[in-house]
């Protein structure tokens, strides 16, 4: 009896019934009588015997399938060969799907490496990264391969991993919307938001499931404005409670009070983005914007906030968020502007921190006819 060696090295029985199998389903695929497999099937197997070896490879079998479809009914014998190709691709994808997951177990992989906010030595992020290789795998089934051998010379496609996925990419988030009137997280509705610390541990959560559904960057512009209703409540809150004890200033007590809430709100804030992993196995790549805000609310969150960023943690600058500030004349631009002591201090911040980048209000409108803030890393140029 003839052995069959398969691809691993493994010896089997020789089974007719498999390779009429596969011939039944070429028939099928273009609508042809199968009343020729078994006629088909007896020249094969004539073929082999003339052989006369104890043991044949799946690929010489193949090859002796292909050869006498050709002969009997080249439609059925090209069906036959664009399936086998599959098959190859297929298996070929496996192996290089099983080397990658390999060489990220091991740490050897460039992902490892190269991904800011996917950290391939921590165990939360491994899966994610698996999936990333099944996904970019699956989506070179869906371009031809021609076109995907001459898009690889010319293009670096970054994120192929989610080409195939419906994903949104680089989100405007409308954070103040979602406080303003409420929405909902699983099976918890979130609304009435009575103080800063609540808002920014909401935004948080906002920030986590917002970046766990899309790809790429999320903005959160001007959050000074964005979050100047809960300050004014946290302020109110604080002076009820000097009124009440008696505080000799309790204007200035409220003040000195929503100060440091302020802080330690941001403080909280840039903890938590740092230390958070969404469900992409990723730290959020989340960019804040400020700068705009004229009130005496906003100017102190644009203080505390600089301070948060410049004090970094223990000394150590923060990846995320990205920082960028917003500069405008007459507001915060030039030296008799009112607002120049905040991009001085955000200059100061910059020469230690890395940032904030800056972005010109009048550059942008100039160019896209309205102000939107970026992702952190394409902020646009000063004024000239």
């Amino acid at each position: 009896m003839v052995k069959v060696i398969k691809r691993n090295g493994q010896e089997v029985e020789f089974d007719i019934n498999k390779i009429k199998t596969a011939i039944v389903k070429a028939y099928e695929e273009v609508k042809e009588n199968t009343d020729e497999v078994e006629t088909v099937l007896l020249h094969i197997l004539t073929k082999i015997n003339e052989l006369n070896v104890t043991k044949i490879s799946v690929e010489k079998i193949q090859n002796e399938v292909e050869d006498t479809l050709m002969l009997v009914n080249r439609k059925v014998a090209k069906a036959y060969i664009l399936y086998r190709d599959k098959r190859r691709v297929q298996r070929e994808t496996k192996n290089e799907i099983f080397k990658q997951m390999d060489d990220i177990m091991n740490q050897t992989s460039e992902d490892i490496r190269d991904n800011a906010n996917k950290s391939g030595d921590k165990i939360s992020t491994l899966r994610a990264m698996f999936s990333d290789i099944v996904c970019k795998e699956y989506s070179k089934t869906i371009v031809p391969k021609h076109i995907q051998e001459e898009q690889e010379r010319l293009i670096y496609e970054h994120d192929r991993n989610y080409r195939n996925i419906q994903m949104t990419n680089c989100e405007l988030c409308n954070y103040q919307d979602m406080m303003e009137n409420g929405f909902h997280v699983g099976q918890t509705h979130i609304h009435d938001i009575k103080s800063i610390t609540t808002a920014i541990a909401i935004l948080s959560q906002i920030i986590a499931h917002v970046t766990s559904s899309t790809y790429g960057g999320c903005t959160c512009q001007r959050l000074d404005e964005g979050l100047e209703p809960y300050m004014k409540l946290s302020y109110d809150k604080h002076l009820k409670i000097g009124i009440e004890e008696g505080v000799k200033d309790p204007e200035g007590y409220a003040w000195r009070r929503l100060r440091k809430e302020v802080y330690d709100a941001c403080q909280g804030l840039e903890y938590e983005i740092n230390t958070l992993t969404n469900s992409r196995g990723e730290v959020p790549f989340i960019t804040i914007s400020l700068g705009l805000g004229t009130s005496k609310f906003c100017q102190l969150f644009q203080e505390e906030y600089l301070k948060v960023r410049k004090n970094g943690f223990d000394g150590i600058s923060p990846v995320f968020p990205k920082l960028i500030f917003i500069t405008k004349k007459g507001l915060n631009l030039n030296p008799e502007d009112p607002q120049y002591y905040l991009f001085k201090k955000a200059i100061a911040t910059s020469s230690l921190r890395l940032y904030p980048d800056y972005q010109s209000y009048e550059k942008c409108v100039e160019a896209t006819g309205s102000f939107k803030s970026p992702m952190g890393k394409n902020s646009c140029p000063f004024n000239q």
